[in-house]
């Protein structure tokens, strides 16, 4: 009898505590159902292409058609610590010119590598996120015509040209990027000479002004 009641009391008492640390317990918190983009890496890798509608902007105008070309090539996409803030690099194939005579016969292309550097923005929306950038580029010619005569004028191609873009675009789904670009163009991308390089002290530079529409994936 005295066994029996001892072991009801030992089986009383640990029901007590087993009761009181349960109830002590910390409440686990609910699992939100809501679905959050994944978790973007700080640097991510992609690429790039497009195509480019090329004008010119100069001192004296001209009376020249926009260019069509194309861009392509590798980037990058590096995380600030700040939220929706990033720095976005590329290295660019690009295409611009003159576009001079009937159906484009005396267009003057050159082919360009750009390397941009912008300062990005991601507006925090889900599945499809807008975003805005801005930032310098340099443009480095690397084939085409060095000279080109159109009518009376030639151009000379620079071999080095700056410029400072403005983008808008989307982000679907943080993999594919949908942009407009536009490259405003800083410093001459071609020297026009009105009559020929005889008429040297004539001289004066033409800018390249340029809208890319592009579509990036990103790794």
């Amino acid at each position: 009898m005295k066994k029996t009641s001892m072991i009801l009391a030992v089986l009383l008492l640990l029901t007590t505590v087993m009761g009181e640390a349960q109830s002590r317990r910390p409440r686990q918190p609910q699992r939100r159902t809501t679905t959050y983009y994944r978790r973007v890496q700080p640097v991510r890798f992609g690429l790039k292409a497009g195509i480019n509608s090329a004008g010119v902007d100069a001192k004296y105008g001209i009376d020249a058609d926009r260019v069509v070309g194309v861009h392509f090539g590798p980037m990058m996409e590096f995380h600030l610590p700040v939220p929706g803030l990033y720095i976005d690099g590329a290295l660019l194939f690009s295409q611009r010119g003159i576009g001079e005579g009937y159906s484009h016969s005396e267009d003057f292309r050159n082919d360009y590598i750009d390397l941009p550097v912008t300062l990005k923005y991601r507006f925090p929306v889900p599945r499809v996120a807008p975003f805005i950038e801005t930032g310098p580029y340099m443009s480095f010619r690397l084939t085409g015509d060095k000279n080109h005569y159109a009518g009376t004028m030639l151009y000379s191609a620079r071999d080095v040209a700056t410029g400072w873009n403005f983008t808008g675009g989307i982000d679907i789904v943080r993999r594919v990027q949908l942009s407009l670009t536009y490259n405003l163009g800083i410093t001459d991308y071609y020297r026009a000479f009105p009559g020929g390089f005889r008429n040297g002290a004539g001289a004066y530079g033409v800018r390249s002004n340029t809208w890319m529409f592009s579509a990036a994936v990103l790794f």
